[in-house]
């Protein structure tokens, strides 16, 4: 059983999703709210599905001056995304919003609703470096506190005044097999306005594997990711298009990802979200070892590391994919590695894999 504020965070979601108003509640520790709140980066929705009038003063204040404080990012990180699409647009370099920049404007009712503090754009691979000189006329720099880049994107760039951070994807996600191709992905992708300016905008069925494999990169930490898989589906049944999301799910690898999501959107939102069928035992594999339920402080897997990485390996669909994966970390890329570690890249990548080994043995072991 959840604690009381944690009911009333589940309830604000529900009612959310459900376009509906929770117009009473017990009575609960606020700041435990407040604090879960603010980690789950849910403030804004939490106001909108709360009737405010029977808040408590403090609570309500502390909630409007967070919300607005979201706010004003929002509106700098949705000019600079109209900035660098402007750019990009001139340098002749096709570019797409993913993620948060593309959920908010796309999915969510109000684009404060949908938190997010940076912004992902997708490039061609064969563009990249030139959209990446483009990003330093403008202003940016590349992060001083980046890693290396991921087989996926580029290291992430930081605005040096406004300190917007940008992360330039040549890929949606790090993938196990070809089953969703980049160039099929930027195939279906049509031109659309996105906050005020023309851009290329995802596919709606890719943009949800995109949640779903994210989502399980990420081991399913925030319950933001059932809240964003539950709006798309939603989209996606009034469309009519969920027999073909199931089979770009198949061929994407991410139909134990998304089946997982929606279950624990049906139990979230009370069977409004729509079921997908997977596996059973990849399934109550997923729920033993990503416990999304962080409401209640219950251990969680590591969100930094080489753990996090090994967890995510036992969550794919099928054993052939985590062993595709695993090799697909041991040896990465060729063109990756010439590109990002230079003439000596076997010896520093290997260095680098040592490394990571060694951090997740203490990991495992606590030593």
């Amino acid at each position: 059983m959840f604690a009381p504020s944690n009911q009333l965070i589940l309830a604000s979601l529900r009612a959310f999703a459900q376009g509906e108003t929770v117009k009473q509640w017990p009575d609960l520790d606020w700041e435990m709210l407040l604090t879960q709140a603010a980690h789950q980066r849910i403030i804004p929705v939490l106001l909108a599905s709360l009737d405010k009038t029977a808040l408590p003063e403090s609570v309500r204040t502390r909630l409007e001056q967070a919300a607005r404080q979201q706010r004003i990012r929002t509106a700098l990180l949705v000019e600079a995304f109209t900035t660098i699409n402007q750019a990009f647009a001139a340098a002749h370099i096709p570019v797409m919003p993913l993620k948060g920049m593309f959920l908010a404007h796309q999915v969510y009712p109000g684009v404060n609703l949908r938190y997010f503090d940076d912004i992902d754009l997708l490039v061609p691979p064969s563009a990249a470096q030139e959209a990446a000189a483009v990003m330093h006329q403008l202003g940016y720099i590349v992060h001083p506190q980046a890693q290396k880049p991921d087989w996926h994107h580029l290291a992430p760039f930081l605005h040096q005044k406004s300190k917007a951070v940008v992360e330039l994807h040549t890929d949606l996600i790090r993938r196990a097999r070809p089953g969703w191709d980049v160039a099929e992905i930027w195939a279906r992708a049509e031109r659309g306005r996105l906050a005020g300016v023309e851009t290329w905008l995802i596919n709606e069925q890719d943009a949800l594997i995109h949640t779903a494999l994210h989502a399980r990169h990420s081991l399913y930490r925030r319950l933001t990711f059932f809240l964003d898989a539950h709006l798309q589906m939603a989209q996606l049944q009034t469309n009519g298009q969920v027999e073909e999301v199931i089979t770009l799910a198949e061929a994407a690898g991410a139909r134990v990802a998304l089946a997982y999501l929606l279950q624990v959107g049906e139990k979230l939102w009370e069977g409004a979200a729509a079921s997908l069928p997977a596996p059973h035992w990849r399934l109550q594999l997923t729920y033993r070892l990503a416990s999304w339920d962080t409401l209640e402080r219950r251990p969680n897997p590591p969100s930094e590391g080489p753990l996090p990485n090994l967890i995510e390996l036992l969550l794919m669909d099928t054993w052939s994919h985590s062993l595709r994966m695993a090799y697909r970390l041991l040896f990465p890329p060729p063109q990756f590695l010439a590109q990002f570690y230079g003439s000596e890249q076997k010896h520093t990548y290997g260095r680098r894999f040592l490394t990571r080994t060694h951090r997740l043995a203490r990991q495992l072991f606590g030593r």
